[in-house]
């Protein structure tokens, strides 16, 4: 990624909702936030509970589920939001020129809000 212009963190997986869901759930999607943060907090320290989720991590022996563990807890984001905001940008700008309207639609930046923080 740095050959491309982008250095440290891209986060791969988000959480799409419309605005007016936030100004309606406000509550339920706190919620939602808190118990995501807390379960990635869990996974990152306990290796007792990746034994328990063994057989929903499609591992079929320890050592795949150490290695699913250990890539897993590799990937969790920091909280700069700054620094992943800007790699997000970036990442849209270069899927704007390489697939265009077809894969992005008719804006070449991410549109306001698009990267929300809480």
């Amino acid at each position: 990624m740095p050959y491309i212009g982008i250095e440290g963190e891209l986060p791969l997986i988000g959480y799409v909702f419309r605005e007016s869901f936030v100004q309606k759930n406000e509550a339920t999607l706190n919620g939602f936030i808190k118990a995501s943060n807390e379960a990635r907090k869990i996974l990152k320290t306990s290796d007792k509970e990746w034994l328990r989720i063994f057989e929903m991590t499609g591992a079929k022996n320890q050592l795949m589920l150490e290695k699913v563990r250990d890539g897993f807890r590799k990937g969790i984001p920091s909280d700069n939001h700054q620094l992943m905001r800007k790699n997000i940008q970036h990442a849209y700008e270069i899927l704007s020129q390489i697939g265009g309207e077809e894969l992005v639609g008719s804006s070449s930046s991410l549109a306001a809000g698009t990267y929300w923080n809480k």
